[in-house]
């Protein structure tokens, strides 16, 4: 044998491991419509798969993005466990995790945080990466157990993950203060497809159509589930004093937005504006709906890095934000930031894009489109996480 062949034959192993794409499995509370499970989602479908090969575990139920993940070609399994079942959710996970035999876990969320670092364990020299989601937490409006479970994880960031990914600023910097290991932490936010969200005119006379509205009718919108961090209380506290008299309507969408709602049709009738507010529910056909706006609203008192923000201005829509979380950073000079829980502020700013006109507004929007398609795509948030993993593996090597 050659002295050549002999070196080819010792190098290829080397080489082919090299070539291997990274196998990484992600591991997440729940596959239900919402930001951290949006977010997921697109970043698996914009990932490099000549490189990258990855695979979902559910800890909780199915969901809708669930089946948009299988639609993308990418497995997901769902282990269907429930709030008691945590110690047994850690050997079931544990096991999971063996068979798919990944280079890397990322967990996303506390939850997952916490069984995903546990279940590791048993996978020695696999690194695992932390997903934190939010911008703080709330005693007056997150679950005491959620609270628990973050405490405990600030501990155990000191052992268990090789990493911690932060989707926004101020929330890196208040778990960092909460006890997290600040050096093992990196901020990459959420990105956002602007071929999906985008401008379309169309949309604005079909919209305005499907709720009974003039096409010259503005239209404000806002995006998020029903609850007490999304303060709709607020926002409609501010519509108040804007439907009326500005000729205005107000559309909202998202889980638990219905008429079947008596807490939020209560507030709107006190209000006096439940014929100018459309109550939408949660809605697939999101790009359009906001394509349909004048003006979006954030009406949040905590938020992390806000997706219904970024895609409102992916499509063209001047907003009206809360200083919550990073929606400061993600608005910058493209629309109005106001505090927290201030409806007369909220409403001074919107009456302000109001009164620039359309052609003000567009030319604000155009701004927004701009800055998130430079700073927040998806194809470029997507390498960060590339580099991410890479980086982990290489260690792990």
């Amino acid at each position: 044998m050659s002295t050549n062949t002999a070196l080819q034959r010792r190098i290829a192993p080397d080489v082919a491991e090299a070539q291997r794409p990274i196998m990484v499995t992600h591991v997440i509370t729940t596959l239900s419509t919402g930001g951290a499970e949006m977010m997921l989602c697109r970043l698996l479908c914009a990932m490099d798969r000549s490189r990258f090969r990855n695979s979902v575990i559910s800890l909780g139920g199915d969901g809708a993005i669930a089946h948009r993940i299988r639609e993308a070609g990418i497995p997901v399994q769902v282990l269907g466990l429930g709030p008691a079942q945590a110690l047994a959710g850690v050997v079931r996970l544990a096991r999971e995790l063996r068979l798919e035999r990944p280079d890397v876990i990322q967990t996303w969320m506390y939850h997952a945080d916490l069984l995903g670092g546990l279940a590791s364990l048993a996978l020695p020299g696999v690194p695992v990466a932390w997903n934190l989601r939010c911008g703080g937490l709330d005693r007056s409006i997150d679950k005491r157990s959620t609270i628990g479970i973050s405490r405990l994880c600030a501990g155990l960031s000191h052992v268990l993950p090789a990493r911690i990914v932060s989707c926004s600023h101020a929330g890196s910097e208040v778990h960092a203060s909460a006890g997290y290991a600040l050096e093992k932490m990196r901020v990459i936010p959420n990105g956002f497809d602007v071929e999906q969200y985008r401008p379309d005119r169309a949309s604005r006379a079909a919209v305005r159509k499907e709720l009974g509205l003039p096409e010259e009718a503005r239209l404000i919108g806002c995006v998020g589930r029903f609850d007490r961090a999304k303060d709709h209380a607020t926002l409609i506290q501010a519509a108040a004093t804007i439907l009326p008299k500005e000729q205005v309507h107000l559309a909202i969408c998202g889980e638990g937005v219905i008429d079947a709602n008596a807490g939020l049709t209560g507030l709107l009738r006190a209000a006096g504006i439940a014929n100018r507010c459309h109550l939408l529910g949660r809605r697939e056909d999101i790009p359009r709906l906001l394509a349909a706006l004048d003006v979006f609203v954030s009406s949040s008192a905590v938020e992390g890095f806000p997706n219904a923000i970024g895609e409102a201005m992916a499509c063209g829509v001047p907003c009206v934000v809360t200083d919550a979380g990073d929606s400061r950073r993600l608005v910058g000079d493209t629309g109005l930031v106001v505090p927290v829980r201030d409806a007369v502020a909220l409403a001074a700013g919107v009456r302000q894009l109001i009164d620039l006109g359309a052609e003000g507004r567009t030319a604000l929007g155009a701004m927004a489109r701009r800055r998130v398609r430079d700073l927040f795509e998806i194809a470029d948030v997507a390498r960060q996480y590339e580099e991410l993993y890479r980086e982990m593996s290489a260690c792990a090597a």
